[in-house]
């Protein structure tokens, strides 16, 4: 709590959806940026913009540390 009483809103966050918020987010983005993947009409840069990310490059290195993969490796494999 802080001084005016108030529980900050990670602290509630984290306990009822037991991650952080940004994590919550980051995955709410990946799971997003996986199905625009999946269906391959869209550029790994519009992607990128369509999730949040300011550059494809920021994208692209953010998904490796999610799925741990390239977005373009993860994007050949959806028709296997």
């Amino acid at each position: 709590m802080n001084a005016n009483g108030q529980v900050g809103v990670h602290v509630m966050h984290g306990k009822e959806i037991g991650r952080a918020p940004m994590e919550y987010v980051t995955d709410w983005r990946m799971a997003i940026a996986k199905t625009l993947l999946r269906q391959g009409r869209l550029s790994n840069t519009e992607i990128a913009l369509r999730v949040g990310y300011g550059s494809a490059n920021a994208f692209g290195m953010a998904f490796v540390r999610h799925a741990g993969l390239s977005p373009g490796v993860f994007a050949g494999k959806r028709g296997r």
